[in-house]
């Protein structure tokens, strides 16, 4: 099984689905991965919407490749943005994103989808600070919520929706294993 989190910044995703990976003894992989942590900073400030695209693009292929191995053995897969994020992050940066793009990538079987109210994802930009990437997108968040509920329309994963506003991560993992059984 693979279980893809999603959502706007600062809606809880890499905690939650990291502990959620510790809870089910589960592979966390996160898109893109922490081994290109300087990469993806150089490229989150600096790419054309169209070069930061295609970074991300090919991360996601290369990542897939490593869950398609661990699933193919049975092991459960626990990702911190997947495909939805990658196309849901461009289209909104302007870039014509198309399906096709995608073709031949595997699709989660659950996508946990995180939401946050406006003033509880500020006070966390606060404590945790801005990325590149959200400094990229911190204007861009509204229309990052409206994207993604566009774009989960279109999903054939089931989909786990959980508003973290007033929740800890321990009471989000709860909800999402409610949900699995």
């Amino acid at each position: 099984m693979m279980i893809d989190f999603e959502g706007v910044d600062a809606s809880g995703k890499s905690e939650t689905a990291q502990l959620l990976a510790q809870r089910l003894n589960a592979v966390f992989y996160q898109t893109p991965a922490k081994s290109r942590a300087i990469e993806r900073q150089q490229v989150d400030a600096t790419a054309t919407a169209e070069e930061h695209y295609r970074y991300y693009l090919k991360d996601l292929f290369e990542v897939a490749a490593k869950i398609s191995i661990d699933l193919a053995v049975g092991r459960i897969v626990v990702c911190d943005r997947f495909k939805l994020t990658t196309k849901v992050y461009h289209r909104v940066m302007g870039v014509l994103v198309k399906d096709t793009d995608f073709a031949g990538l595997l699709s989660p079987d659950v996508i946990v989808y995180l939401t946050v109210d406006e003033d509880v994802q500020a006070k966390r930009f606060l404590i945790r600070g801005l990325s590149s990437g959200d400094r990229r997108m911190i204007n861009k968040q509204t229309d990052l919520a409206s994207g993604y509920e566009a774009a989960l329309i279109e999903e054939k994963s089931t989909i786990i929706r959980i508003d973290t506003s007033r929740l800890n991560k321990t009471e989000v993992v709860e909800m999402i294993l409610a949900n699995l059984r």
